[in-house]
């Protein structure tokens, strides 16, 4: 969907003015006529009022059938009197074999409107003063036709996931909540009742702030009427003590995370082994995945949608050449006088490729230089500027690494020493040979103005010490975004200066949506830089060359200093072959590892690390049949347990690497199904839109979602989920400042699709998310809390796949883009291997 107009146009609209939008199937073009704040413009609502009147007085009473009622008082009321766009009416939509005479868009389906012949009229208990909210039950207690019509209406909204209904027969008009998500039965509810035009034209401002196009978009008839905020039964796992309980080790598997956290991360970390480790683990980027269960198109297109489309795109191109090697122009740039922008998404090898290129394969004028790294993720502290913690370690990291004391001295006086020779010739000049201890004193009050601008300070420092040693300064400013906002404009501004005006070559390292968001309203703005990207190695690679090289460790030929016992190294190279076997003869484990990591090495490394030490896992079963027979094949089952549960009894949410798609945040059960056909909704448009690299408009989403009877604030808050959960993600990687209306553009990620996948069908996922469900089951709540052996696991998530089947049946959704039916089959699969297994 293509947005016309800034957002700041529109403060108080929860989206754009959209134009020319073309939806599929017999949807029309969505048009939002301007709105300031809750009220209507005076001469939209009194055009309105006056057109009514106009109505009332033209209009002769009869005994018109629904069509010529609908063309001369329906159609007015709507788009004459309450501003409705013809354009965004569809009518006579079909649903099945059913037909709705109005549907109203903004931009999605938002209301039903139910017409009746003129001769239809409602009879309305007789109160003494008519009630503008009355009781539902109460009217249609009293009118066995107004009641048929509110149960149709209701039921359309409910199967077409549409909230506010209304039946109209031209002079009298109902509206009502025919789909709701707190619990309480439609038609048991309230009914906003104009019992006569004139009833509507007395009331007529009550009834715009109601049913008006900006009302109906701001939810003003629910909130009218009483629609609560859905409260869902609590989780399963709040019947169960202590959650998520932490699961015991014994000495062996305390001991392997120990040597797997050291062989694994802090080797990777040593100086002394890190031109070895870079040569033998450094794996080049931009491979494509061989694993991962997205497709290869969304796979090629990870950067495509890195901008957005009206906004100016800087030059941007990979930093590595097809061989891997480095790009030339990289280089170039930092002799430029402007910083250089390293943009890659989290774990994708930015800092290892920026180590690599200094250390192994920059040209000269890189290797020789003086190489100044600032880690503003681990080393900031939170108390301080970024600008503050720069100017300090710079002098830290002098006297450390390269045994330059900037404040000493010595060293002072050297570095202004043309300076101090033009004060010896200045106004102090006589007091040298009359008064020298004057004229040190004086000298010394000079030096120590210099040092109390600590940033013209270091610059000078830094230019003497390259004039000095004739080597250039590299600083390197990484992990920046992983401060906030502000400290990320401020670290750009930072490098910008340095690289402008201190002879420096300046690096700086950001997230994909951390360029993006500062591009379109930030520190870049003001900025072209030269950006270089890098994209992630292949899993599969990187794991094996790191394995590979702890193994080295584990077998002493790379020695270790300060290691007094080597017991502990030889049962993790054990695990070490055990994990790299598997990996290399299950595409069942590797493409867990894929999709799970999603690209970020840190991530593949920590599930092997976790694995390796789980106390989840049999670690002397796996020994003694690796003594026995060699070899040792992980089993899919038993490397999901490990990942995740991590340290837990008890699936956490919080902590583990997957994710619980059968999230409930209502009464409606059916919600438990929500977000997978969401992310199965993004997949199959996705595939559609070859154009635009997998991406969907969010309306595109709602619409179809829509159709499976969801309501738009129920898609909202799945969405919303779905993208904190990186199971989608949009346009630019940002996460949405805004109403999802004006969103970019949604596309799965391969984590969003491994889990409506295969992870989905195994038993060990359906049995770990069951305590963060809500389906209100006590017997099942004691159930878990009680299921220790893997029979009576087996058992409880056969029940729960009964109970979830029995939704998916009462929901009935028809042709749905999620396969329950075979995500079920398949899970059924996997408890009978696993049965078998044990």
């Amino acid at each position: 969907m293509s947005a016309k107009g800034p957002r700041e146009n529109y403060p108080d609209l929860p989206g754009f003015e959209f134009d020319d939008v073309e939806e599929s199937g017999e949807l029309p073009t969505f048009r939002r006529p301007p709105i300031v704040g809750s009220q209507p413009f005076p001469d939209e609502y009194q055009t309105g009022l006056d057109n009514l009147n106009a109505l009332i007085a033209e209009i002769k009473p009869g005994k018109r059938n629904e069509a010529t009622t609908r063309l001369h008082i329906i159609d007015r009321i709507l788009f004459e009197c309450f501003g409705w766009d013809k354009n965004n009416c569809i009518s006579e939509e079909a649903h099945g074999q059913e037909y709705t005479d109005y549907v109203m868009l903004c931009p999605w389906r938002t209301i039903i409107i139910e017409a009746k012949k003129e001769s239809a009229s409602f009879e309305l208990p007789i109160t003494r003063k008519p009630a503008l909210v009355r009781s539902l039950p109460a009217i249609l207690n009293s009118n066995k036709n107004l009641a048929a019509a509110a149960q149709q209406v209701a039921k359309y909204c409910q199967t077409r996931g549409i909230q506010n209904a209304a039946i109209t027969n031209g002079n009298q008009l109902i509206a009502f909540i025919g789909s709701r998500t707190d619990g309480a039965p439609p038609l048991e509810g309230k009914a906003v009742v104009f019992e006569s035009l004139e009833h509507l034209q007395k009331n007529f401002l009550f009834a715009w702030n109601c049913l008006s196009q900006q009302a109906i978009i701001e939810e003003k008839l629910s909130a009218l009427l009483g629609q609560a905020d859905p409260l869902a039964p609590p989780k399963t796992s709040s019947g169960i003590t202590p959650y998520p309980g932490f699961i015991e080790r014994n000495n062996l598997q305390a001991d392997l995370e120990i040597v797997a956290d050291l062989v694994f991360t802090d080797i990777s970390e040593s100086r002394a082994l890190e031109i070895q480790f870079l040569n033998e683990c450094y794996c080049k980027n931009g491979a494509l995945s061989q694993h991962s269960s997205l497709t290869k198109s969304i796979l090629e297109a990870r950067y495509a949608q890195l901008f957005i489309d009206d906004q100016s795109k800087p030059s941007m191109k990979p930093a590595t050449d097809r061989k891997g090697g480095i790009d030339q122009d990289l280089i170039a740039e930092g002799l430029a006088k402007r910083p250089i922008v390293i943009v890659g998404d989290v774990g994708a090898g930015k800092t290892s490729f920026l180590r690599k290129m200094l250390l192994i394969d920059a040209p000269e004028i890189l290797r020789e230089s003086i190489t100044i790294y600032i880690d503003l993720g681990r080393s900031a502290t939170l108390n301080c500027s970024v600008r503050e913690h720069v100017l300090a370690d710079i002098p830290r990291q002098l006297r450390s690494e390269h045994d330059v004391d900037i404040e000493e001295r010595n060293v002072v006086r050297g570095i202004y020493d043309l300076e101090l020779d033009r004060f010896s010739k200045g106004i102090f000049q006589d007091l040298r040979t009359d008064n020298p201890e004057l004229f040190k004193l004086k000298e010394l009050e000079f030096l120590e103005k210099k040092l109390a601008d600590t940033g013209e300070h270091i610059k000078a420092a830094l230019k003497h010490l390259s004039k000095g040693r004739k080597k250039t300064i590299t600083l390197i400013l990484d992990n920046c975004d992983q401060r906030e906002e502000p400290d990320q404009q401020a670290a750009f501004l930072i490098s910008e200066e340095i690289a402008s005006s201190w002879d420096c070559v300046v690096f700086v390292t950001l997230r994909p949506e951390t360029f993006n968001r500062s591009r379109r309203k930030g520190a870049l703005t003001g900025y072209h830089p030269k950006v270089f990207s890098i994209y992630p190695p292949r899993v599969d690679q990187m794991l094996d060359k790191r394995l590979a090289f702890a193994e080295k460790i584990c077998t002493g030929q790379i020695p270790l200093e300060k290691i007094s016992s080597h017991t502990r190294f030889e049962k993790l190279n054990v695990f070490i072959d055990v994990v790299r076997y598997s990996l290399k003869n299950s595409r069942t484990i590797m493409g867990m590892v894929d999709d799970i990591a999603a690209g970020n090495m840190r991530v593949a490394l920590d599930l092997l690390k976790e694995f390796i030490s789980s106390g989840h896992v049999d670690t002397d079963k796996i020994l003694d049949k690796y003594t026995r027979e060699g070899k040792y094949l992980i089993s899919p089952h038993e490397f999901l347990r490990a990942i995740i549960y991590q340290d837990h009894i008890y699936y956490d949410p919080q902590s583990s690497h997957v994710v619980n798609i059968f999230q409930q945040w209502s009464t409606d059960q059916k919600e438990i199904f929500i977000v997978p056909i969401l992310i199965s909704a993004a997949v199959s448009l996705g595939e559609k839109s070859a154009a635009m690299d997998g991406f969907v408009s969010y309306s595109e989403l709602v619409l179809l979602l829509q159709r499976y009877g969801f309501t738009p604030r129920q898609i909202s808050r799945a969405c919303k989920f779905a993208l904190e959960s990186k199971l989608v993600e949009v346009a630019g990687r940002l996460i949405p400042e805004v109403q999802y209306d004006s969103l970019p553009g949604i596309r799965v990620t391969s984590h969003g699709k491994f889990h409506i996948g295969p992870l989905a069908s195994t038993f060990a996922y359906i049995y770990a998310i069951l305590v963060d469900t809500r389906l209100g089951d006590q017997d099942l709540n004691g159930k878990i809390s009680k299921a220790r052996a893997l029979a009576a696991r087996i058992k409880v998530s056969a029940e729960f796949i009964s109970m979830i089947d029995v939704i998916w049946e009462k929901a009935e959704f028809a042709d749905c883009v999620f396969d329950w039916p075979s995500a079920k089959k398949a899970v059924l699969s996997d408890l009978q291997k696993v049965t078998r297994y044990a």
